[in-house]
């Protein structure tokens, strides 16, 4: 089975990268794909090649590695009352989100049974067979700790996928604006209710595609976060990066 594994947005290595990595069996080797914003994590992608090689598995092969500005982004317009440069924090954060997904996923040029979305924070509270994962009668997996205000939207940290259920969800992207506003028509005056979750499960409802669960549990930053990491946080505690 050939395995593809993408990974995206800001540089934020902890541990459970290493772990995530070790827990996914089925498979003898994988290749990696990864697309990162510019940061001081590295000056160059050569650097940045460097960094992430001396920590992989033997079994996982870092096919490609882009490091790139993230671009100006405009906002959609707003309600008159909305708080303009809270909103656009979060709406920067979350299209760039599905954006550079997309664009380690456009990244991939071969053929591949699955691809698996992770996050370089993040890991399975279980090791998970791939082989196991019934991706005949569905075209893309997520864990099974769901996302949300109100814990009812697809936890977009982690899921499985054949290429064709892949290349479906990160497409959000090139409509991101109709379907967020979609999820959330008052998105301007009530950020909490239109993170990337909603807007997936918005966008797959309207697809009429499901957004089954598997046999798996997904957490993040379980000892502490990346010091890469760009959040609304600071008390969360650093821990240190594996590629330091």
């Amino acid at each position: 089975m050939r395995v593809a594994i993408i990974t995206a947005g800001q540089p934020r290595f902890t541990n459970e990268f290493l772990r995530v990595l070790i827990q996914l069996r089925g498979f003898n080797t994988a290749d990696l794909y990864v697309n990162l914003w510019e940061s001081a994590w590295a000056e160059s992608e050569e650097q940045g090649y460097r960094k992430i090689n001396k920590v992989l598995p033997p079994r996982i092969k870092l096919k490609k590695l882009r490091i790139v500005p993230e671009p100006e982004r405009t906002l959609p317009p707003c309600d008159p009352s909305a708080n303009l440069e809270e909103v656009r924090w979060w709406y920067v954060r979350r299209i760039g989100q599905i954006h550079c997904l997309k664009m380690a996923f456009d990244l991939i040029d071969e053929p591949y049974d699955l691809v698996v979305r992770i996050r370089p924070d993040g890991s399975l509270v279980q090791d998970l067979d791939l082989t196991e994962l019934d991706l005949t009668n569905n075209e893309m997996i997520f864990a099974n700790n769901w996302a949300g205000v109100n814990q009812t939207d697809p936890n977009d940290q982690f899921f499985v996928g054949t290429y064709e259920g892949m290349k479906f969800l990160v497409s959000l992207y090139d409509e991101f604006d109709k379907y967020m506003i979609a999820a959330n028509p008052n998105w301007s005056t009530d950020v909490w209710n239109w993170a990337l979750e909603r807007v997936l499960r918005e966008y797959y409802e309207q697809h009429g595609k499901s957004l089954p669960k598997g046999p798996f549990t997904h957490e993040i930053n379980r000892g502490g976060k990346s010091a890469y990491t760009v959040d609304k946080h600071p008390h969360h505690r650093i821990v240190p990066d594996p590629t330091a």
